[in-house]
């Protein structure tokens, strides 16, 4: 990854940057599926580690309902839910991870 060979960063510099660099694309690599909710439950979404839908859920119930609109009020609900929670394990998954002493998530923009 990052190795010289010409002596330009110590060692053990490389070593810990190369270790910390692999670890947090392990871990951002991982699977995550998250799901969000809206209208207490009615509607459920899952998504994957980078935000794209892998399912949708909706009661019986709220099919049946006459209010299309309400309903996709609550899918969109649904979707910002778990695209929120996928963005808040992604950044959890940084939490320990050190670069230089300093965590990585607080060198990230």
């Amino acid at each position: 990854m990052l190795t010289r060979s010409d002596g330009w960063l110590p060692a053990e510099l490389v070593e810990a940057s190369d270790r910390a660099f692999s670890e947090a694309l392990e871990l951002l690599r991982l699977p995550r599926t998250v799901t969000g909710e809206a209208g207490n439950g009615a509607v459920q979404v899952s998504v994957d580690g980078r935000g794209a839908i892998t399912d949708i859920t909706i009661s019986p119930l709220s099919c049946r309902s006459d209010n299309s609109a309400r309903l996709a009020g609550q899918i969109l609900q649904a979707v910002q839910a778990a695209r929120r929670e996928s963005v808040r394990t992604r950044w959890a998954c940084l939490d320990g991870i050190t670069f230089a002493g300093r965590p990585v998530r607080n060198l990230l923009p």
